[in-house]
């Protein structure tokens, strides 16, 4: 078992490297095309500038997709929560109603009779302690 989850780690970072590499080197692609596409009358620093406001605006777009599947995931938690948990916090109260009627049960038929008969078998000998003394 350990083994296949070893098999599975490895090929999780196998692939999360290689995706990190394609990225790297999509954008790394995109920003050469960029550079060669400006005029010649760009500096070279006219050029840079103007990648990173593409950058800046892909990368606010993406944020932007990114948070709306944030909100629609959480919102769809909630929904799927709010559908389980009322049947199961019903579930639960009643069962903590049926362990008080239990416990009440419990006191009333078998500790209050115990309770009464060692009281009794108290005060039997609190008497026969007293008599005993007398004499």
């Amino acid at each position: 078992m350990e083994l296949e989850e070893q098999k599975s780690d490895k090929k999780t970072m196998i692939i999360a490297i290689i995706t990190a590499i394609v990225v790297l080197a999509v954008l790394v692609g995109i920003s050469l095309l960029l550079y060669n596409l400006g005029g010649t009358d760009q500096s070279a620093l006219e050029r840079v500038r103007d990648i990173s406001i593409i950058f800046i605006v892909l990368l606010g777009g993406l944020t932007v997709v990114l948070l709306s599947a944030v909100v629609v995931a959480l919102t769809y938690l909630i929904f799927q929560t709010k559908d389980r948990l009322i049947p199961l916090l019903d579930e639960t109260t009643d069962t903590v109603k049926r362990a008080r009627t239990t416990v009440e049960f419990m006191s009333d038929e078998a500790v209050r009779p115990m309770i009464a008969a060692a009281g009794t078998a108290a005060r039997v000998r609190a008497m026969a302690n007293a008599f005993r003394s007398k004499r």
